[in-house]
């Protein structure tokens, strides 16, 4: 196994400890989303630019790798990353209290984003067999 394979594999064990500790939250004020809370992302994110573009932001991350899109796109992150509980998160507006779903459907979400990187995780430790 080369560097690079090890420090991913290092960089996304960092990342399924930060997905486990979001699915231990008590309420929704604790959950840690978007780059700045991503160990991977802080490794390898450079910009938004290029969303569709792997080699302008996300190269060498592994999640990138494994789903050859950049910006974690067709991951469970994506399909919750821009709806209510982001825009409640960081916008803060009370308004976008009312659209939020169930706790229990977000700590699923957050569930599915361990189990989808630990997906990952086998597969560098496999040696990153075609898929």
């Amino acid at each position: 196994m080369n560097n690079k394979t090890k420090k991913q594999i290092r960089v996304l064990k960092e990342s399924i400890i930060h997905w486990e500790d979001n699915v231990a939250i008590t309420e929704l004020s604790e959950v840690k989303l978007g780059p700045d809370n991503c160990a991977c992302c802080n490794e390898w994110f450079s910009s938004y630019e290029g969303i569709n573009d792997r080699s302008k932001s996300c190269t060498g991350c592994p999640i990138s790798e494994y789903t050859g899109r950049s910006h974690c796109i067709e991951t469970p992150y994506s399909e919750y990353y821009f709806d209510d509980l982001y825009q409640y998160l960081f916008n803060n507006y009370e308004e976008d209290k009312a659209l939020l779903k169930p706790f229990n459907v977000y700590i699923e979400q957050f569930q599915e984003e361990v189990d989808f990187l630990k997906e990952v995780l086998k597969w560098l430790e496999d040696g990153k067999p075609e898929k």
